[in-house]
């Protein structure tokens, strides 16, 4: 096991630089991208959140964010597949996948609601079965734009992917969530699941509730920590499409020419 966790980092490490290295503007990626979320969020907590009941708000935001995450995967996609970063059709890119991600969105909300509303969990347990599905359900995102999987089978797909690879998906989630203590001396610690899963490859919206707080220290620390997601959901994405339907033993067998 060891020495397949060393032979497919090294690999998936070398490709990750190299594709950064002709890639370099995906640095900015995680951060224009959560920039426009936390835009989004704010203004449409202004215009919207007393005109729309809490059900519907709670429908409305994964959809915005649905868009938003669409033309982030569009471009991961083109990396990760083509090592390249196309703009051509940047408008478009924020409808291709959206009705695959907010499918998925859709199915979380409605397992939070079975969950944590209809079984009436106590919030400490909330919490902790919501951070433990948030790590081993984060390859759906993956799934989506690598493989155009989603919803239901999406889920499925992630439940069984990191039950095979927990030892080597594990690494990168525990660097993202260490980095994220070290910078803001904090861990996202929420019920709501489908934030959990789905804006793990994106680091965080850029938060503008802040007021007096959003100082220049909080935002360099912001873009230092939108810097460390971009390397690391690159790398994901690059591991991902090397272990995804393998196994220790069809690469011992296969070779590791990947």
């Amino acid at each position: 096991m060891l020495t397949d966790f060393i032979k497919v980092y090294t690999i998936s490490l070398n490709k990750t630089f190299s594709k950064v290295k002709k890639n370099p503007i995906i640095f900015l990626m995680p951060l224009m991208y959560s920039i426009i979320m936390g835009i989004c969020h704010y203004l449409a907590d202004i215009l919207l959140s007393n005109i729309v009941g809490t059900t519907i708000w709670r429908f409305l935001i994964p959809l915005i964010d649905s868009l938003i995450i669409s033309s982030y995967f569009t471009i991961l996609e083109d990396l990760i597949m083509y090592n390249r970063i196309n703009f051509k059709y940047f408008t478009k890119s924020f409808v291709k996948k959206s009705g695959l991600i907010y499918s998925t969105f859709f199915t979380l909300i409605l397992m939070d609601w079975a969950f944590f509303i209809i079984i009436n969990l106590d919030y400490t347990i909330e919490l902790i079965i919501s951070s433990i599905l948030g790590i081993v359900l984060s390859s759906v995102s993956e799934y989506i734009y690598l493989r155009g999987i989603s919803y239901t089978e999406g889920l499925i797909s992630a439940l069984k992917f990191f039950k095979e690879n927990f030892f080597l998906w594990l690494p990168p989630i525990i660097i993202l969530l260490l980095g994220k203590y070290i910078l803001f001396d904090m861990i996202d610690m929420s019920a709501d699941l489908s934030d959990l899963v789905m804006t793990q490859t994106l680091g965080s919206p850029f938060n503008f509730y802040l007021g007096q707080y959003l100082d220049l220290g909080y935002i360099i620390k912001f873009i230092i920590f939108e810097i460390i997601v971009s390397l690391l959901t690159v790398f994901r994405g690059v591991l991902f499409n090397i272990i995804e339907g393998s196994s220790i033993r069809k690469r011992k067998y296969r070779g590791y020419d990947f």
